[in-house]
């Protein structure tokens, strides 16, 4: 049965994608490097350790590779303000909670801006634990973080929500099945061909048909055991 889910929290519980393309955009333009918006629009959701060189290319990343995740942490800060909760992005989380499933959120964010993203969704790190981009080596694709919030819980069985291929790809690292959402804007068939379990519109169909899914993984091998 499972026991653990985990959440992504940019572009999944926040609306949030956007403006981190719009902070990365200007980073990278601040430093003389062009990256059509739509590279840059595929990588959202990967980590910083991970996204300048996925879209700019390795010669990039080791020149001023430091320099752009610096003004892009400077220049998401300056919009963070304008970041607005999902619908029912709070209710699915208490959702799962009371049909007895630990929760945890699970953030390629910096560090910085985990604080304020929390007050502006209203959950606490008390309330639900979180583990970001300073808790482990590597963060998505890869699947450290995924690993790690299972940890914080001692979960067993667990299945991830999020928004990108890059969830996808980070739940299958560690073995764990995701569900995907569209508010990040990754098409359906994106997140389908990533691997992706089943894709809802948002969180809060996730909520709706979260019966259905704790049946499915009460039944079906698809459940992961670590």
């Amino acid at each position: 049965m499972l026991d653990t889910i985990v959440f992504d929290v940019d572009g999944t519980l926040v609306d949030s994608s956007y403006l981190h393309l719009r902070a990365w955009t200007r980073a990278f333009s601040d430093v003389g490097v062009w990256v059509p918006t739509w590279r840059l629009h595929a990588c959202m959701g990967m980590g910083g350790d991970h996204l300048v060189a996925a879209a700019a290319g390795d010669a990039v990343e080791n020149a001023v590779g430091d320099e752009i995740r610096d003004r892009w942490r400077t220049g998401y800060g300056e919009l963070i303000d304008e970041v607005r909760p999902l619908p029912d992005a709070l209710a699915v989380l208490e959702a799962c909670r009371r049909s007895g499933l630990a929760v945890v959120l699970a953030t390629s964010g910096n560090q910085d801006h985990v604080g304020r993203t929390l007050e502006i969704l209203g959950a606490g790190h008390d309330e639900y634990p979180v583990v970001n981009s300073a808790d482990v080596a590597s963060t998505k694709p890869a699947g450290d973080l995924v690993e790690r919030a299972l940890d914080v819980v001692h979960g067993n069985t667990a299945a991830m929500v999020g928004d990108t291929v890059w969830d996808v790809q980070a739940g299958d690292a560690v073995g764990v099945p995701v569900i995907g959402v569209l508010t990040g804007g990754v098409s359906r068939a994106a997140l389908h061909d990533a691997g992706a379990m089943r894709v809802f519109a948002d969180v809060a169909a996730v909520r709706e048909a979260l019966p259905d899914l704790l049946a499915v993984f009460g039944s079906s091998p698809v459940s992961t055991v670590r």
